[in-house]
């Protein structure tokens, strides 16, 4: 005990570098996460991708996201891409395998320029995988929902875009 606060006492001083350095490794480390990913969904491997997001399941980070390269697609390939992830973690096991990659997934799309409907055929998925959404949900889905009706977007017509993406409301 005396010794580790000698060496609490003895690294204090050095605690910026040393969180400088961890956030030097920490930001190296996402791009290659990115990169990785970015191979996966060009080679069309979307199940692998639950397994690459595994080491940020403690640390989820609106301000980090391994899919924010998805911003360099088009909207109708963003959602083409997103759509065939999606269909690809059904037969996933356990249910609950994909939940990293859902919730960045579904960060992604709220904070993006056209966040509906494919947001709510991600939050759908992570439902029915079990899951829970990520805390920060509830405020930009709010905020995407709201953006959505000033434009003029009825609930109805909303639904029914989800339906053109292949997902269907539940009425439960």
């Amino acid at each position: 005990m005396v010794f580790a606060a000698t060496m609490h006492r003895f690294l204090l001083p050095f605690h910026p570098l040393l969180n400088q350095c961890h956030l030097v490794r920490l930001v190296s480390s996402l791009q290659k996460l990115e990169k990785d990913i970015r191979v996966e969904v060009e080679a069309k491997n979307y199940v692998k991708i639950p397994d690459l997001l595994i080491p940020l399941e403690s640390c989820h980070s609106s301000n980090n996201n391994p899919f924010s390269f998805f911003s360099s697609f088009s909207q109708n390939m963003q959602m083409q891409v997103i759509d065939k992830m999606l269909q690809s973690f059904i037969p996933l096991r356990p249910r609950s395998k994909p939940k990293i990659a859902l919730s960045f997934l579904l960060t992604y799309t709220l904070q993006s320029s056209h966040p509906l409907p494919i947001a709510l055929a991600i939050l759908q998925r992570t439902l029915h995988s079990g899951c829970f959404p990520v805390p920060q949900t509830h405020v930009l889905l709010t905020s995407a929902w709201l953006d959505h009706r000033c434009l003029s977007h009825s609930v109805a017509n909303v639904l029914l875009e989800m339906q053109s993406i292949r997902y269907h409301p539940d009425y439960r």
